[in-house]
């Protein structure tokens, strides 16, 4: 069985952030395994921490960038009634809101992917626990 590499990686959180670390039957991972795992889930989480702001930054300016261009539009319009320069201000900028919502999805898509690197700690933490457990019901406590 091979271990996931030390180096950590620092580009933005994607939907995917474990293809990284390969999946572990947890019947054969050793101690010391799992503690390499869980330093590597760390290193992922705390360098996920300035893409997210980024992401969500991204996402307010697109969201921002669709209403100016929906209002601006709705003003310039030369239709005659307000549900016809309603309708061509929708037309208009429908594209950046369409933008706006994938930039969104991103941020949601990456806070999600976070949560399965927790859990993947949390198993890990459970692996170490039960190895303890074991370990102290056949050496004695505190081996």
């Amino acid at each position: 069985m091979t271990v996931a590499p030390q180096n950590h990686r620092t580009t933005p959180p994607t939907a995917e952030p474990l293809n990284e670390i390969e999946a572990y039957d947890t019947t054969e991972i050793t101690p010391q395994q799992a503690a390499q795992v869980m330093v590597r889930i760390q290193r992922i989480r705390r360098d996920a921490i300035a893409d997210f702001i980024q992401l969500g930054k991204e996402a307010a300016r697109k969201k921002a960038d669709a209403v100016k261009l929906k209002a601006r539009t709705q003003l310039e319009a030369s239709e005659r009634t307000v549900e016809d320069r309603k309708a061509r201000a929708a037309l208009e900028s429908a594209e950046a809101f369409y933008e706006a919502e994938v930039a969104e999805v991103l941020v949601e898509a990456s806070q999600k992917s976070m949560f399965v690197l927790k859990d993947d700690w949390d198993t890990c933490r459970s692996i170490g626990a039960n190895e303890r457990a074991q370990r102290n019901a056949t050496e004695g406590f505190g081996s």
